[in-house]
């Protein structure tokens, strides 16, 4: 019975959460972080691809929660609130390095292929479509990468993505739709593949 008790106190659910997070309880926006630090951090990574400029936004993502707890109207899951908030933080954060005329993009450090591998060949390919995907993606604008992220990478379905960024479902359809497709040319392009009319 403690044990279990323990476990509610450590993984209570959004309606006890907030009541103990509007009540300004220290431990209650302790949990919050704990709960959402990783979403909110592969979320940033994803519109940033950069490590530290992912967890200051990440942290300046919770001094918004924080700050901003009293206009969570309970219309979606704490999760998806608290994920919007990021991704607007992100997406700021993004225009205004474009109107600098910066973008920060560090590379994807890949494993070396080992050569005493029975599976060389496949190994190489396998690393060859990684370099690929990783170029690809890094030329790829913020909002559909990230969209890109959140679908295939998170798993999350169309209606959360939509209320974790505040677009429409029919304008994340069309975001992926192009992002896919331009995916496609851009790796027909890379490995020489042709379209006979």
């Amino acid at each position: 019975m403690l044990l279990t008790m323990a476990r509610a106190e450590d993984n209570p659910d959004d309606a006890e959460l907030l009541a103990a997070l509007r009540a300004r309880r220290p431990e209650a926006f302790a949990t919050l972080v704990k709960r959402e630090q990783d979403a909110v951090w592969r979320s940033m990574m994803r519109l940033t691809q950069d490590a530290a400029m992912a967890e200051d936004l990440s942290q300046e993502a919770f001094l918004r929660v924080y700050q901003r707890l009293d206009q969570f109207r309970g219309d979606s899951r704490l999760s998806t609130w608290v994920l919007r908030v990021a991704f607007n933080i992100g997406l700021r954060y993004l225009e205004r390095q474009r109107t600098n005329g910066m973008m920060l993009i560090e590379p994807d450090t890949l494993a070396d292929v080992e050569d005493d591998s029975p599976t060389v060949l496949q190994q190489m390919l396998d690393l060859e479509r990684q370099t690929f995907l990783t170029a690809a993606l890094a030329q790829m604008p913020a909002l559909p990468r990230a969209l890109l992220g959140f679908y295939y990478v998170e798993a999350m379905p169309l209606g959360e993505i939509a209320d974790s960024t505040g677009l429409p479902i029919g304008t994340i359809k069309s975001h992926l739709f192009r992002a896919r497709q331009w995916l496609r040319e851009q790796s027909d392009r890379h490995f020489g593949v042709a379209h006979v009319s």
